[in-house]
């Protein structure tokens, strides 16, 4: 756990994989960042090289660090601060064991490859359960902030009212468990996908079944900057 202001840009929870997981060295060298000190990793722990444009493709999520949505990045409402979140979920957590432990595989989700369970509702009650239980703690979006979601990707009427009601349209139903391994790959030619997604193969195919992990509290400490982990709970 590090020291925090009062306040920062914006919040998230996370599931994050344990300290003494190979899910947790292979994916945050994957995205080449450690975030609980925001320092910059190398590709492979024995100094392998990464493959070609690497540091392009991970660009995206490697601000976000390595882990599982699930409550996406918020603002603290009005008269709220970093501890009234930390006490939430300490009393969140106090009533979750600890998340299954499955195989993962290589997914193409939308425009992007994430490493997912194959089974689709895992982790989807407890998802549930931080967007219900820590809404009031946050502030919604603003009319500029729905209108930048919006422009990402194309929504259907029931995730624009996602997005509408609880600031992130992939909650409730429309929820899958994944740690993203790439931003959008929608521009690149199809040859260049499949290298891609044959390398995060590569890395994370025949991983023996990993627990997905614990509840963990991310900052952004101000607009652009990199997530870092906060505390694990």
């Amino acid at each position: 756990m590090s020291s925090e202001p009062q306040t920062a840009y914006r919040y998230a929870v996370y599931a994050v994989p344990a300290h003494d997981t190979a899910l947790w060295e292979l994916g945050r060298r994957w995205l080449g960042r450690c975030a609980e000190d925001d320092t910059p990793l190398a590709f492979a722990a024995d100094g392998s090289p990464p493959p070609h444009g690497w540091d392009t493709w991970v660009r995206e999520p490697r601000r976000y660090g390595w882990h599982a949505t699930l409550k996406a990045p918020f603002r603290l409402r009005e008269g709220i601060v970093v501890d009234d979140l930390r006490a939430s979920l300490r009393a969140l957590s106090s009533h979750w064991g600890a998340l299954a432990t499955l195989p993962l595989q290589v997914t193409r989700l939308d425009h992007f490859l994430a490493l997912c369970p194959a089974e689709a509702h895992v982790g989807q009650a407890l998802a549930q359960a931080c967007v219900l239980e820590l809404n009031a703690l946050a502030d919604p979006l603003s009319a500029d902030e729905l209108a930048r979601r919006r422009g990402k990707t194309a929504l259907s009427a029931r995730e624009d009212e996602l997005l509408r009601r609880w600031g992130y349209p992939y909650v409730m139903e429309r929820f899958r468990f994944h740690y993203s391994l790439t931003g959008s790959l929608r521009d690149l030619a199809p040859p260049l996908q499949h290298a891609i997604h044959q390398a995060a193969s590569q890395r994370f195919d025949g991983l023996a079944p990993q627990s997905l992990g614990s509840i963990a509290l991310f900052v952004e400490p101000g607009p652009g900057t990199n997530f870092r982990l906060l505390e694990r709970f």
